[in-house]
């Protein structure tokens, strides 16, 4: 329930929560998951709810969700949908309002919320190229927890992928779905020029046999290991 930094001291260190934020403990009370940076600060986040107790974002998951300036701490959007994904784009915020499916355009100063695009998924993940927004889309869990939401209704199916929208015309230009394997999707990315995208950490032995120059990347494998790979 706060924004934080990595340390080595700490499991992390707290530099920032929602004045509704009693205390931090191991419990997820209002599920802040998205992160807006302008200017390379934090300036905007989402959360489900304004709840201060394990879990209580959940009962009004359709219409608790927020959109909270960092430096004032004030809310500048209510009664969104499980909202995710702020961005800076081109001199406007954009966020996801997720439950309903919507990429939306923002007002900070008047607090409105302009819908843009209605997509088939729950819209989680967002990215800019140009004039373009690429957005993750993803299957709604058979759960408790994200079962029962408006896009369900609006929409005979949903879909996996990511949808390219063109943000002066509020259209759907292109699509890549997944047909199987993969129902969810977090986040979205544009990585120009890049073919062929890895993560790692240090805790994955990959870390040690992955080789990366300018021009060129490796894998430093032993013969049985790139047998299993094939």
């Amino acid at each position: 329930s706060c924004l934080s930094l990595l340390t080595d001291r700490y499991s992390f260190e707290p530099r920032w929560q929602p004045p509704f934020i009693s205390r931090l403990d191991p419990n997820d009370r209002c599920h802040l998951n998205g992160l807006g940076m302008r200017d390379g600060k934090p300036a905007l986040v989402t959360a489900h709810g304004m709840t201060d107790e394990a879990a209580g974002w959940r009962p009004g998951k359709a219409r608790g969700g927020v959109l909270i300036d960092v430096e004032s701490s004030q809310i500048v959007l209510h009664n969104l949908c499980m909202p995710h994904s702020p961005r800076f784009h081109d001199g406007q915020w954009w966020v996801l309002n997720s439950g309903r499916g919507q990429l939306c355009q923002v007002d900070t100063q008047r607090g409105q919320l302009q819908i843009v695009a209605a997509l088939p998924g729950y819209v989680r993940g967002l990215s800019f190229v140009g004039r373009h927004a690429l957005i993750g889309l993803s299957k709604i869990r058979s759960s408790h927890t994200f079962d029962g939401l408006p896009v369900q209704e609006q929409f005979s199916g949903l879909s996996c992928g990511v949808a390219v929208v063109d943000l002066h015309r509020g259209t759907i230009v292109g699509t890549f779905a997944f047909t199987a394997g993969c129902e969810e999707l977090y986040d979205v990315w544009f990585l120009p020029g890049v073919i062929r995208p890895s993560i790692l950490n240090a805790s994955q032995q990959a870390t040690h046999e992955a080789v990366t120059l300018p021009e060129a990347a490796y894998w430093l494998r032993s013969e049985e290991n790139a047998r299993k790979a094939l």
